[in-house]
């Protein structure tokens, strides 16, 4: 798989998401209100959220294939 057009694709994702943060910081900001407080708390901790359900996902397909 060539690296060059989805290398663009992941700058221009930075570079927007850059401008945002830097334009208005408050645009952000109306998320926090709408989301549970359970889901902000698994944001806070995605790495180790992605690393648990990995070997879950793998024991369910494991039994499942």
């Amino acid at each position: 798989m060539p690296l060059a057009p989805w290398l663009g694709v992941v700058l221009v994702d930075i570079t927007a998401g850059a401008w945002v943060v830097a334009r208005e910081r408050s645009a952000v900001a109306p998320l926090n209100r709408i989301a549970p407080a359970w889901l902000t708390r698994l944001g806070r901790h995605r790495l180790l959220v992605y690393l648990a359900h990995q070997p879950i996902l793998f024991g369910i397909l494991r039994v499942v294939v």
